[in-house]
């Protein structure tokens, strides 16, 4: 028992992350139900980031004299330049042991448009950027009005609420770290429970590169540096600086780092001669304004973020490359919480999805000693450096200078070489392999379904049932008739398994189970659709058809269910050629395909008028052709063949008209139906049912109960069925 009492909050957090780890391999799947218990973890975390960040930099900066302020900024800013410039170039270096995604699965001019730069630097509503979460314009706003208040008389009483405020912030945090080892327990039992094998390689690889460079800098690199500029070695500065990181290791709170750095810069100070009664409140000024703006373990989310791109297979451009650093320095500013709310923040202007903080926060339990560790570093530089300086107590030793940085960079590239030479591939993740893809099991349970994979095959209906209205007819025989076509992915297709799935079939299994009659699904092509359902063969096709005028004058039409953006299934090697409209028409030679569908061919001779397409019956022939370029398809589709086949990209060009709408078809007479069918697609936005299915068949996010990974509970004991 006095072994758990002396195991302390850091032994506890790492037990809880193990057995997280443990739990999760145990149960597979099942860990999934604590998901919530992780989720909750992460919003407290957020909780008190922004109040810290803006009481802390405006208290910081407030509490100075301007003219004090501005002799301090002379001496400190080459101090801060230098510590950001080593941990961004180091963390960049590090990004490039994951191979670059060298062409994106979707490629959307409109979406970079999106992004406001002027607006996530300038905050013209301060309001507004806390509420869309975007930091840079915060801190902006907080050291603008930090700068001011210095020159704000009778400004004390305002500081002392800024303190409090402060001070409350890290109350707060040190609340929410007692429940950590709950969090991370949970957290990682879901992550580990619902991960495969690639995507635990990957975040692996990321943890232990970032662990290797964080410590390498914190430990060796920045003490070395700073022992370049001030008079004292680098085994004194260590010696020097052993309380501070010693203590930050064991609380994991980098805020418990600053009365150790403190009494280190007073004592080199008094060793160096200087005494002054101003030197507490210099050194206490320098510790302030470096502890929010000298997180350096914080900038690791540069390299996340490269390992993201690769990851969900969303490339960094030239100017998100650009972007990525800038951001990342100004959006986690504050303390190491700030990058909770960093990483949402940095996902939306990169475009990476809603999952992508609980792939931060995930590993964050191993992570973060690292991260606390380089923050401690970036302090000390940052106390060190200008508080000598300002005195006049520094000694450049340029030549030691370039030394130390040639070698650790020099360190760092050889682990990312060995890295990329070793496992030049594994940590790809197949994304969007929908060939994997199955239907959710609740849906499949306890229905009776048919598939006929050749018209010969299927049963005519007697005369007397297809005459019958088609709710009528659905009802009397007990079974729903639906038309399909096994190639449009991912809406209507055959996996891996030779099953049956996509996003309508999983809707007509829905609508099925509802009705309460059994299934059957008719093979189709563009030229059977209306024949089979003006007959009373087929009482509904359900297979991404698009809405057209003429199936609008000789067939009934549910509402429409999705609106997607016409697109371009191109060749990723000609893909930036196809942006806009002008750029399209600009192109000569290109080998055009369009399926026989009379939405596409109208769009194929809008955009390629001088070009004669080839028809297919499937877009998978251009799989077979590689002389085929480029074919006009609708955005979901397209994206989805691109995520399974690389070297196709899905290009939404500008100008190219109205979206597609997607919708359900029924024989002319089926009003009866039509309006319930309207009414169940209402039902099924308002229950869930709809946006659990587009998450999992249209974004890829593999979240639902399919092809439960493999567990000891289930694999190992068979304590569950398979």
């Amino acid at each position: 028992m006095t072994a758990f009492r002396k195991l302390g909050l850091p032994g506890w957090v790492l037990m809880g992350a193990v057995a997280g780890i443990g739990a999760g391999i145990f149960l597979g799947d099942y860990a999934k139900v604590l998901e919530p218990i992780g989720q909750a973890y992460i919003q407290l975390l957020a909780i008190c980031v922004f109040p810290y960040v803006i009481a802390s930099l405006l208290h910081g900066l407030g509490k100075l004299e301007p003219a004090t302020a501005w002799r301090l900024f002379k001496h400190a800013w080459p101090a801060y330049v230098t510590a950001w410039a080593v941990a961004i170039a180091a963390m960049i270096l590090l990004g490039f042991a994951f191979p670059q995604v060298s062409a994106p699965a979707v490629l959307d001019p409109s979406a970079s448009k999106g992004l406001d730069f002027i607006g996530l630097l300038i905050p013209a509503n301060p309001f507004l950027d806390l509420t869309r979460n975007a930091v840079p314009a915060v801190v902006v706003f907080a050291i603008l009005y930090g700068t001011a208040i210095q020159r704000v008389k009778n400004r004390a009483s305002w500081l002392e609420i800024l303190l409090v405020v402060k001070s409350a912030s890290v109350t707060i945090w040190n609340w929410i770290v007692f429940v950590a080892p709950i969090g991370v327990f949970a957290l990682l039992a879901s992550t580990a429970g619902t991960m495969r094998s690639q995507d635990v390689a990957g975040l692996f690889v990321y943890t232990a590169l970032y662990l290797f460079g964080a410590f390498l800098l914190a430990f060796w690199l920045i003490p070395a540096l700073i022992a370049c500029v001030i008079p004292a070695s680098y085994a004194e500065i260590l010696k020097e600086l052993r309380d501070a990181f010693a203590l930050s290791l064991v609380t994991t709170l980098a805020v418990a780092a600053l009365p150790g750095i403190i009494k280190a810069t007073e004592k080199l100070l008094e060793e160096q001669g200087v005494k002054d009664d101003l030197a507490p409140d210099i050194i206490g000024t320098n510790v302030s304004v470096a502890y929010p703006l000298t997180q350096l373990g914080n900038l690791g989310v540069i390299l996340f973020f490269y390992f993201c791109s690769l990851y969900y297979k969303v490339p960094l451009g030239l100017r998100d490359q650009v972007l990525l650093p800038v951001l990342s320095l100004l959006s986690t500013v504050g303390s190491p919480s700030t990058t909770v709310d960093a990483v949402p923040f940095l996902a939306t202007v990169f475009h990476t999805p809603d999952s992508t903080l609980s792939l931060w926060v995930a590993p964050m339990a191993f992570t973060r000693y690292a991260q606390v560790a380089l923050s401690v570093a970036g302090f000390s530089l940052a106390t060190l450096w200008p508080s000598l300086a300002f005195y006049g107590k520094t000694r450049l030793r340029p030549v030691r200078l370039v030394g130390v940085l040639v070698a650790g960079f020099a360190i760092l590239a050889g682990a990312v070489l060995i890295l990329r030479a070793s496992h030049p591939t594994f940590l790809a993740r197949p994304q969007g392999n929908y060939l994997t893809f199955t239907l959710d099991e609740d849906l499949t349970s306890g229905l009776d379904v048919t598939v006929f994979e050749k018209p010969e095959d299927v049963p005519a209906r007697p005369a007397t049932v297809r005459a019958m209205e088609t709710l009528d007819r659905i009802r009397a025989g007990g079974v729903l008739r639906v038309s399909y076509d096994p190639v449009v992915i991912p809406f209507c297709y055959v996996n891996a398994n030779n099953q049956l799935v996509g996003y309508d079939v999983a809707f007509m299994h829905k609508l099925a189970k509802d009705m309460n009659v059994r299934l059957e699904f008719v093979p189709m092509t563009h030229q059977s659709l209306e024949p089979l359902l003006i007959s009373g063969e087929s009482d509904i096709a359900a297979n991404c058809i698009y809405i057209t005028e003429e199936r609008m004058r000789t067939l009934a039409v549910s509402r429409p269910y999705i609106q997607t953006s016409p697109a371009l299934l191109a060749r990723s090697s000609i893909a930036k050629k196809l942006l806009t409209r002008t750029s399209i028409q600009e192109q000569t030679g290109l080998r055009v395909a369009c399926e026989d569908s009379p939405a596409l061919l109208p769009l194929a001779a809008v955009l390629f008028p001088n070009e004669k397409p080839v028809i297919l019956q499937s877009y998978q022939d251009l799989l077979v052709d590689p002389s085929l370029q480029v074919a006009p398809w609708s955005l979901l589709e397209a994206r989805a063949f691109a995520l399974a086949h690389p070297g196709f990209t899905a290009v939404v060009p500008e100008g190219v008209g109205s979206p597609f709408l997607l919708a359900y078809f029924m024989a002319p007479g089926a009003g009866t139906f039509q309006r319930y069918l309207d009414h169940w697609i209402d039902v099924q936005h308002e229950n869930g049912f709809e946006q659990k299915q587009r998450r999992y068949w249209i974004e890829g996010i593999q979240t639902d109960k399919r092809q439960p990974r493999w567990s000891i509970l289930r694999n190992v004991l068979h304590w569950v069925d398979e």
